[in-house]
């Protein structure tokens, strides 16, 4: 979503190898502040216990540290979310080309709202790891349809 491409180059099925059994990160765009590359890589960590939880990452500063004043558009629920069918939009812009958004919060603001007592609980306590639970079986299929010709996947 940063660089407006893939994470990773297509190239069939070793690419989706790649990602469910290589311990490598995409490569971040070289624009990217530290501070938002450091953010991406606790995300993204494969292993469980070295990954941060949620509330982990609303402390980090890359989020915590959002100007209040910074406005942007409310991000969308839904598909049908984004768009506006209100006519009168159209009778407004003429009047002032450049308006301002009217639901405009924070990222920091819409974050917190997710993560809020009302929403899904984000704890990964009781959260299962999918991959661990599936690897050897899924390492037997591979090596069951391609051999020994598995390039891109580490095979630890």
């Amino acid at each position: 979503m940063v660089s407006e491409k893939p994470a990773w180059e297509d190239c069939g099925v070793n690419t989706l190898f790649q990602i469910g059994f290589s311990d490598e990160l995409p490569k971040f765009p070289a624009h990217l502040l530290d501070l938002g590359r450091n953010f991406l890589e606790k995300c993204l960590r494969r292993e469980l216990t070295k990954r941060w939880s949620c509330d982990q990452l609303l402390q980090h500063p890359f989020i915590s540290s959002s100007s209040p004043n910074y406005i942007t558009e409310a991000s969308p629920r839904s598909v049908l979310d984004c768009f506006n069918f209100s006519d009168d939009d159209d009778e407004e812009t003429k009047l002032n080309p450049n308006p301002a958004p009217k639901n405009s919060v924070s990222a920091h603001d819409r974050i917190r709202k997710l993560a809020s007592n009302r929403g899904p609980v984000w704890e990964s306590k009781d959260w299962m790891d999918v991959r661990t639970w599936i690897s050897d079986r899924a390492k037997a299929t591979v090596a069951s349809c391609c051999g020994d010709e598995r390039e891109g996947i580490n095979s630890a």
